[in-house]
This record gives C-alpha cells, structure tokens and sequence, in this order.
C-alpha cells in the first residue's frame, strides 16, 4: 500500500537526521533566541502572561546592549511562545527534545511532500523520488546563509525550527485546499500566520485561484472566500487592534541607497536554490586573483540557478497556455496550483530586504514537484529533472557534511557546556548580589540580559561587558599573561581585558559613530570603553572596523559601593567553565 511507503519515507528521514544530529541533540542547551524564548514563555522564568504574546510579542526581546542601540524586533507570533509553553508542559527542562520534535515535523513535512508529488501531482515514483530528496535535504535547514553560526541555526536551534513547524502546516494548507477543505485550510493557514509571518502568502494564493473555490451556488462561493480569507483578516485585526507596535517588520527594511531596486536583483541571484551566497564582489576578486577553483565553484552555482529560473519560466508558460484564459473559472490541475503556492513563497523572498534561506523552507518542500510536474511530461523529462535535483540536492550533502564536522561539534559544545554552566552559576549567586558583569559572553549574544537572568533564575541585573564566539579550525596557544585584571581605585572598577586565543568579539560591538577621537565609548551613565587597537578602514558610514584583541573597560555604578552587590563573571576558555573574578585577578 501506499501508505507504506510515505510512512517509510517518514521514518527514513527520521532516522537519518538523528543519527547525523546525534552530537548536537546529545550536547544541547538553550541558548540565544532559545533562551529569550523559555523565559518569556514558560514558567522557568517567573509568572508568564499569554496576553503580552498577543499585545507586545517579541518587543524587547533581543536588545543585549540596549546603549548602543538595536534593531526593532516588533515580531507578533503568539503561537511561537504557545509552542514553547507547551515544550516546557510536555517535556521540562529536557531541553533536547525540543530539537529533536522539529527533526520529527520535518521528517512528517518530507512524508507530505512525498504524497503531494505522487498522489497530488500525479508523479511517478523515481520523478517523485527526486522532489523528496530536496525536501528531505532542504536547503532551508542546512544553510548558513546569511547567519554566522557555523552550525545552521536550523539545525540546532528549536526556535529557528519553527520555520519547519509552519512549512509542515502550509503543507497541510495547500493539500487542504487542493481538496476543497476550506475549514481545514482556514484553521491550518491560522496556526501557521499566527506561528510565523512566511505564511502570509498562503490566504493570498488561495484567494487568486478563484477557478478553485467560486462555484455557480453564489452562496456558497461566499462561504468559501470567508473561510479562505479569514486567516488573513483574523491575522491583520488582530494585529491592528491588539498588537501595540503596528505593521513595520525589519525583513522589509533597509539603510541602503535604493535598495529597494538592488535587494531584489541579488536575491534573483540568490535564489531559487540558494547555492549562489558569495558577494558578487568576491567573484570579481576571484577573476582578478585566477582563483579558479572559486571561480568554477561559483559558475556551477549561478549556472544551476540559471538553469532553475528556466525550468520556472517553461512551468509558468505552461500554466498560461492551459488555464490563462480559463484562470476564473476552471480549477487548474494540482501541479498548477502547487506552483502558485511555492512560486508565492518564492516572490515574497526575492523581494524581502533581508534574505535568510531558511524562509524559503515551503518553496524547497513543494516546488520542485511542481516543476517537475511539467518537465516529467516532456522529451527527456526525467533527464532534466534528475540534473536539476542533483545540483540542488548534493551540494546539501556537502554542507551537512561541512556543518557537523569535528571542529564544528566541538565548539558546538563547547558553548552548549558553557551556557548550562553559566546559569547554574547565577543561580548559585548569594541573594546580595544585585549586578553581575558577564565578560565574555558566549550564550547570550543577541538576547536582552533580563531574559538570561529570568531564565537562571537570578534576581539582580544581569550586564554583558562583551560578546565572543569559538573561530573555527583553530588551535589554541597558551596565553602568558592573564587575559583578566580588575583594578579598584574608589568608586571606579577597571577591567584590562584580552580576547582568548581561538576566539573573536562577536555582537556588542558599539557603533562607529560613538567612538570618540580618542578610541572611547561611552555606555549609558557609568561604564567607558576604551579601544587601543582600534582600526577603521575609512570613517564612512558603511566602514569596516575592528576593536583589537585587548581593551579596557571603567565602571563607576554606585550600586557596587555595597560590599558584595556586583561581581564579575570571567570564562576560563580551555574549559569552557565561568567562574567569579576574585582576589587573584583583582588589584585594590
């Protein structure tokens, strides 16, 4: 039976991405967006308050240096901290499977796609076969474009992985519609706008495939676009009357000179496989130097893109010449309307101001079905279908391979080590300790503090000095001096302060236009950076600058006048263990 066999691509699927991610499930802990994310939406943090998903969503959530200034992260997604509600009700603190429930939607996700491609769009079994592999491999999980995780954030974050929990139900969606189930697709198409902002295409293909759900009972041709268009109007008054920060959404911004215009051209080149993520600047530089082994790298990726764009281009032609004249009033063939709903996920994606691979994860689970759905039917079909899935799909193989690589595992874990560590460590802290000066982070990053502290349990101010990540296919060198000095001179604390070996600063990092002449910064009333090395190549405001490996730091918060309310927190980086400064890296 059928049945069988998408149950086994399911399985299958399942089992492979626990045996390949089994170091990452063994090593995880919350960190970063995780950890802003558990707090806010479980009880780990303190009384939870399901209004405030609703009024504020993510506002505030991911500001760590709050003086320097952030970007807004206006986000209203209500069932993103339902979800994690009820991870933390279901599982507790076994943190690990929260990953390994979105390895299991995506392997579902992958099973749908599957029985889309054969029982949907008609495919046969080796066609079919080709448009599973992309989605089993999708390049949604595996890229790293344009996050610096060396690790796809996909892959080991579970709050990146609701990107699959909302492709699995835009999946459900369009199968919903597919059969005229229009409640179910109102209900599924909910879930998903609620879940994350992707699925806003879905109400509005639905809505322009009119030969689908208008039928000659006005009636209940009325009924139908009141189910298809509810999501959408349930979405948007909610949004307006609830949710206090209005419509603006950092994806559709940009500080650029028109980019507006160049955004969308460079994700053409970007999309529809993503395989082509180097600046066009580089290319060019890699002519110059005869680098031609880049050079080549980089002609297959734009060639395969290429070659993807006029396999798009025959469908679409195809659609018009069958059902361009018909469109209102005849209800197009399935592929037909699967190119609709991916080619919707697609559009939105080359026209976003910021592009992240892992949006286009309906676009990879469904699309490519539907192309082949048409190349299948023509001379040398299977041929052209076979070398699109390939370039698409093995140059995936090479990415898993690079991102679970031994070096890549190991920092991996390191930070994991260091993070569950960490809150065990501020948790720990005597009820007098009122602010705690975090050097060196390596779980918080892009989190505001609070929620760090909410979630370790500590009840003072939680101050990151600084930011770092583990540099990849490093080896660390001992370190002479201390890489830690604390000087207290009256009210003030001086930090002198190195980077470790094998590691750089990462986030936090104040903004050019604030540093003085003399290399100084100042952070909101009572802390002061200073930067010797500081090196910019122009002072423009684009311009590319470093801090320098050490640098100085001076607070004279009131606050720590009272013996024992402030301490400093310093990592010992061999292994991966904070501990609290005292009298052997202070001098009085």
């Amino acid at each position: 039976m059928r049945w069988k066999w998408y149950a086994l691509v399911g399985i299958t699927t399942f089992a492979f991405y626990l045996w390949i991610c089994r170091p990452l499930i063994a090593s995880y802990f919350p960190t970063t967006d995780d950890i802003a994310i558990d707090a806010a939406s479980t009880q780990i943090g303190g009384q939870i308050h399901p209004s405030v998903w609703f009024t504020q969503g993510f506002e505030d959530y991911f500001r760590p240096y709050a003086e320097w200034g952030s970007r807004p992260s206006n986000f209203f997604r209500p069932l993103f901290n339902a979800l994690f509600w009820s991870y933390y009700q279901i599982f507790g603190t076994h943190w690990a499977y929260q990953l390994v429930f979105g390895y299991l939607v995506h392997a579902l996700a992958v099973s749908l796609s599957a029985y889309l491609a054969i029982a949907v769009f008609g495919l046969t079994r080796p066609v079919a076969s080709l448009s599973t592999l992309i989605a089993a491999l999708n390049p949604a999980c595996w890229s790293l474009y344009p996050d610096t995780f060396a690790i796809p954030p996909v892959a080991q974050f579970p709050a990146y992985q609701t990107e699959i929990i909302c492709g699995a139900l835009m999946l459900a969606a369009f199968l919903a519609f597919i059969r005229c189930r229009f409640v179910l697709f109102a209900i599924a198409t909910t879930l998903a706008l609620f879940l994350k902002e992707t699925a806003l295409t879905i109400p509005i293909a639905a809505l322009a495939m009119t030969g689908v759900w208008i039928t000659p009972e006005r009636g209940r041709s009325v009924r139908n676009f009141l189910w298809l268009a509810m999501p959408l109007a349930l979405w948007f008054i909610i949004r307006l009357k609830v949710f206090e920060y209005g419509f603006s959404s950092f994806v559709m911004m940009s500080g650029k000179p028109l980019s507006w215009l160049t955004q969308p051209i460079r994700n053409t080149l970007i999309w529809p496989t993503g395989l082509y993520i180097s600046a066009l600047g580089q290319t060019a530089a890699a002519l110059r130097m005869h680098e031609w082994n880049i050079v080549s790298a980089q002609a297959f990726e734009l060639g395969a893109n290429t070659a993807w764009w006029a396999a798009i281009a025959l469908a679409v032609v195809q659609t018009l010449r069958q059902y361009g004249r018909g469109w209102f009033v005849t209800a197009p063939a399935p592929w037909v309307a699967g190119l609709v709903f991916a080619g919707s996920n697609l559009a939105l994606l080359v026209a976003l101001q910021e592009t992240h691979l892992r949006y286009g994860y309906l676009w990879f689970a469904l699309g490519p079905a539907a192309v082949f759905g048409v190349l299948s039917r023509r001379r040398a079909g299977m041929a052209l279908s076979a070398a699109l899935a390939l370039a698409l799909a093995v140059p995936q193989l090479w990415s898993i391979r690079s991102a679970l690589s031994d070096d890549s595992v190991r920092n991996y874990s390191l930070v994991k080590r260091a993070a569950r560590q960490l809150t065990s460590l501020l948790a720990s802290l005597p009820s007098g300790v009122s602010t705690v000066y975090l050097i060196d982070d390596m779980a918080v990053h892009v989190v505001a503090p609070k929620y760090m502290a909410k979630f370790s349990g500590y009840q003072g101010r939680l101050q990151l000095v600084n930011s770092i990540r583990p540099v990849p296919h490093c080896s660390p060198v001992a370190q002479t001096a201390p890489r830690y000095r604390l000087t207290s001179q009256g009210d003030m604390t001086v930090l002198e302060y190195s980077v470790p070996t094998c590691f750089e600063p990462y986030f936090g990092l104040p903004p050019l236009a604030l540093i003085a002449p003399d290399n100084s910064v100042q952070r909101g009333p009572w802390m002061t950076y200073q930067f010797p090395e500081l090196s910019v190549a122009d002072r423009s405001a684009t311009a590319q600058y470093g801090v320098g490996r050490t640098w100085r730091v001076s607070s004279h918060d009131p606050i720590c006048m009272v013996m024992g309310a402030c301490v400093w927190i310093g990592l010992d980086e061999h292994s991966g263990q904070y501990y609290q400064l005292d009298d052997a890296t202070r001098v009085d």
